[in-house]
């Protein structure tokens, strides 16, 4: 008489839960790297977005615009009479701005930047410097006068490196 062996023996189980357990171990530190890249890569975009909003709009309206940089409390606005009315953006939670730097104004880690977008598309040049909190890397964001992007660096760029 010959019997059916349905199913999978024990040690069958055991040696895939094994590889399983394995391949899970080598991807969790990747996945986790992955995850602070993006959120770096969304407090980038958030910014940069701003930013091409904010000189489109001013082309639109026909209207000069200033927006203000604040690294001390890590946010960005356009500028308006009352300062407590203005619509307050940030990069993210976990982004710092670091720094700010016009052609104006020297590197500031604490002080205010006053950048004016005026109403025939351009812009006065100046660099945003982005900090990720959980792994300290750094970004450079460069707004050019004439061009409709910015220009992302993955270091510490100063104003005469970015527009030389």
């Amino acid at each position: 008489m010959k019997k059916n062996e349905a199913g999978f023996t024990l040690m069958e189980i055991i040696v895939v839960i094994v590889i399983i357990s394995l391949m899970v171990g080598f991807a969790v530190p990747k996945l986790d790297s992955f995850l602070s890249e993006d959120k770096s890569k969304k407090g980038i975009r958030i910014f940069c977005s701003y930013i091409r909003e904010l000189k489109l709009e001013a082309l639109k309206k026909s209207q000069d615009f200033v927006l203000v940089i604040d690294p001390d409390s890590d946010k960005f606005w356009i500028d308006v009479d009352d300062e407590e009315t203005a619509q307050k953006k940030s990069p993210g939670k976990d982004i710092d701005i670091a720094g700010v730097q016009s052609g104006y104004i020297d590197y500031s880690t604490t002080s205010k930047i006053y950048v004016r977008f005026y109403s025939k598309g351009y812009n006065d040049p100046f660099v945003v410097t982005l900090k990720n909190r959980i792994d300290n890397k750094i970004f450079t964001i460069a707004v050019n006068p004439f061009l409709a992007s910015p220009v992302i660096y993955n270091k510490l760029c100063f104003f005469e490196e970015c527009f030389s």
